[in-house]
């Protein structure tokens, strides 16, 4: 059934239920394992908790973290120099920071000198004190400390555009009729046929996703250019047949399309909703700082 208007937290929404699942009574026996792992993660709680604060009351006494860290048995680690996005002196990544892009944040935001309050870290598991031990004011590098990077960058560009410009010529003598194996015999490259692609067809090193969406984008005969699975590659398509597949009212594909079509529109609507509850709210969101929290998270 469907529920009245009911005032959530951030408007009217509108209720379904699609299922109920019958209350089910688990006897001890079987509940025992969960009933100990949840003791021993409130104890666990518990104890990081009395630990944090032993080491506030220890730094309230005028105790520095390293003094602190020895007292209490914690361990210390002495971080390079990390810029606002994370990245070390030579502009690659630093691994392995507790606390992660939540720590660098509160480190822009203080001071050599100041003591900092605790980050709390995996829902409150943990914790992290920090110091900043020293700032360097940001300025442009000087040619000869970036020279090589600056030519390795600009070679590796004139590579890239040499490939792309390769793959625009191998479209355009394919376009007017040559043959695809005459071509690839003279460039040294090996033709390779896909057979029975839909716009479903899972991607693969030889034939990625954007591949199998440019092959659908023009009839017969059509030749397009796409990235490649590694990075610079360019992949050229040329279509040798096209078939409109048979209508099936039931088919596994067709079914597959609906499921597909119906999460689009559950997403356009919940898109447009949030849109309109941060219009009548006044948000606002720091996408560049999203982007940078959600590629420091594990997976990402």
């Amino acid at each position: 059934t469907v529920s009245p208007v009911v005032n959530g937290q951030f408007g009217p929404v509108i209720l379904r239920v699609e299922s109920i699942q019958p209350e089910a009574v688990k006897g001890f026996d079987e509940m025992k394992a969960d009933i100990k792992k949840e003791i021993a993660v409130k104890h666990a709680a518990e104890e990081v908790n009395t630990q944090h604060d032993m080491v506030e009351d220890e730094r309230a006494a005028g105790s520095t973290l390293t003094e602190t860290a020895a007292k209490y048995g914690l361990k210390t680690t002495a971080m390079p120099a990390i810029d606002q996005s994370g990245n070390g002196e030579d502009g690659k990544p630093v691994t392995d920071i507790p606390g992660g892009a939540d720590l660098v944040k509160a480190a822009f935001d203080s001071d050599v000198g100041i003591e900092n309050d605790p980050i709390a870290i995996d829902n409150r598991t943990g914790y992290v004190w920090y110091d900043v031990t020293a700032i360097t004011q940001a300025r442009d590098r000087q040619l000869d400390e970036v020279r090589g990077e600056v030519v390795a960058a600009w070679k590796k560009q004139q590579a890239l555009d040499k490939v792309a410009a390769k793959a625009k010529e191998v479209r355009d003598r394919l376009a007017k009729g040559e043959d695809i194996a005459k071509v690839a015999t003279e460039l040294g490259v090996e033709v390779k046929t896909a057979d029975k692609v839909i716009r479903g067809t899972p991607a693969s090193n030889d034939l990625p996703a954007p591949a199998v969406a440019a092959a659908f984008e023009g009839p017969k005969g059509y030749v397009a250019v796409s990235p490649g699975s590694e990075e610079g590659s360019q992949v050229v398509i040329l279509v040798k047949d096209a078939v409109l597949p048979a209508y099936a009212a039931e088919g596994q594909n067709l079914d597959d399309v609906g499921k597909q079509l119906g999460v689009q529109i559950s997403n356009d609507v919940l898109a447009q909703y949030i849109s309109e509850m941060q219009n009548q709210l006044g948000v606002t969101i720091n996408q560049a700082a999203l982007q940078q929290i959600l590629s420091s998270q594990p997976g990402s």
